[in-house]
């Protein structure tokens, strides 16, 4: 198998590492497993080049992406174009994609198992006919993301101190969303601090992670704040650090095929997979089952 790998240099997990040794111990695993590999470090104003390069190449069977959840999701419109397989070397914050997918958090031991797996379907899902992993938020967290990358150019702040910029971008937000949302053809009006379309259901799972109860389920799942009192957001938060999703009292859940999404605003903040983008309304969710071709360990997902 022939492997190109992609990695973002502005990764956590790359700066922390010599970028010749770390190319020296992939290509060693990949050909000790028999395998044929190229490493390419990417710059993040060339990171979309260097993965259309690779996934238009007709000497790549896979296509392995170093980097987080974001990297990841950026490399979806590619892959599926080329119908290339993807690999996942977990180089991110949260990495959600590689721990669903039962990989080793480690680059090192992620390389290896990719060499050993085996080829698996997962489905994805689409806003506006982008396709996303994981999952798109409206409210209160875009705003919070704004808020916490804003401080990321500082090499000097803090976890902590990014966590109180998000905050206070959070503090000086609009606390309530109206929107009107069409799901199963049935249309409801809601004035929410939060909403969230995810690719399948989420489930309860350890503080800090979104976890889901599988990803070839071929459902949305759909997630909203029921109340924009501050007390209640709170509450909503705590609720969701603990990992609280099916059981999180301050949201209303369902599941769907297809979700619209009205706003009364012009255009809607929106995080994609942690990416935050400015899209015009209506904004339409649409399950794609079975999309995407991933690299799993040689164990049960």
């Amino acid at each position: 198998m022939r492997l190109h790998a992609i990695i973002n240099t502005q990764s956590g997990e790359a700066g922390a590492r010599s970028p010749k040794q770390l190319e020296r111990k992939l290509l060693a695993i990949w050909q000790s497993a028999g395998h044929h590999g190229r490493v390419t470090f990417s710059k993040p104003k060339h990171l979309d080049r260097d993965i259309r390069h690779a996934c238009t190449s007709p000497d790549v069977d896979m296509v392995v992406i170093g980097g987080g959840d974001g990297t990841i999701s950026k490399a979806l419109p590619d892959l599926l174009s080329a119908d290339k397989c993807l690999g996942i070397l977990p180089m991110g914050t949260m990495n959600y994609m590689a721990r669903q997918l039962s990989l080793p958090l480690d680059p090192i031991a992620a390389a290896t198992a990719i060499a050993s797996g085996h080829p698996t379907t997962i489905d994805l899902a689409s806003i506006n006919g982008r396709p996303f992993m994981i999952w798109c938020c409206l409210g209160i967290l875009p705003h919070y993301i704004i808020g916490r990358d804003r401080l990321r150019p500082a090499k000097a702040s803090s976890f902590w101190d990014s966590m109180l910029s998000g905050l206070q971008e959070v503090a000086l937000s609009p606390m309530s969303l109206p929107l009107s949302l069409c799901v199963d053809g049935e249309a409801t009006q809601v004035d929410t601090p939060f909403l969230m379309v995810t690719n399948n259901e989420c489930r309860d799972g350890p503080p800090l992670l979104l976890m889901r109860d599988r990803l070839d389920g071929g459902m949305l799942g759909l997630y909203v704040a029921k109340d924009p009192r501050l007390l209640s957001v709170s509450e909503l938060g705590l609720q969701a650090l603990l990992g609280q999703w099916v059981g999180n009292s301050q949201l209303t859940a369902s599941r769907s095929t297809h979700i619209e999404i009205q706003g009364r605003q012009p255009c809607l903040i929106v995080s994609i997979d942690g990416e935050i983008v400015s899209l015009s309304p209506p904004l339409n969710f649409k399950i794609l089952p079975r999309a995407l071709r991933v690299q799993v360990p040689n164990w049960d997902l």
